[in-house]
């Protein structure tokens, strides 16, 4: 029983602590080129800010992969959401993914992201800008804990979080 759980153990790609990220190495050389090359291709905005961040920034692990993205707007379209929450950006990938999903329901969508790191935050709106969602998506900068609860007290609802 024992020897069962730790091979198991193994070959599970998700992990349950923060010292990981979202790109597993066996995801990232495995499933992930097989996932994208089989799937509709991204719009250029979002397939700009991908290549982008992997190349300018050590830290991308941080950022979702390509099909997490594709995920991310597939969920938000399918759930017609209007109003979504998202805690950090990093370069905005996943922002314009979540934005990429509500953008046809027109002026009442919007997706606020809460991002703490000052840097993260610029880079994310100025990625946000060039792909032509400045109207749709919010960045906030601060405790997305603190933001929480804001968002709590003044009554503000969000149909998806990301």
């Amino acid at each position: 029983m024992r020897l069962h759980f730790k091979i198991s153990q193994r070959r599970l790609f998700f992990h349950n602590s923060p010292q990981h990220y979202s790109i597993d190495a066996f995801l990232l050389n495995n499933s992930g080129p097989y996932s994208v090359k089989h799937s509709t291709p991204q719009p250029a905005h979002l397939q700009k800010v991908y290549e982008k961040t992997i190349k300018e920034y050590p830290e991308a692990r941080m950022m979702v992969s390509q099909s997490q993205g594709s995920l991310l707007t597939i969920l938000c379209r399918l759930m017609n959401a209007n109003k979504v929450l998202e805690l950090g950006s990093f370069t905005g990938y996943s922002t314009l993914c979540l934005a990429e999903g509500i953008k046809e329901r027109g002026s009442s969508a919007k997706v606020v992201c809460c991002e703490k790191n000052e840097e993260y935050a610029k880079v994310a709106l100025q990625n946000v800008k060039d792909a032509g969602m400045g109207e749709i998506v919010e960045i906030r900068i601060g405790n997305a804990l603190d933001m929480l609860v804001l968002f709590i007290y003044s009554g503000n609802v969000f149909d998806f979080f990301g």
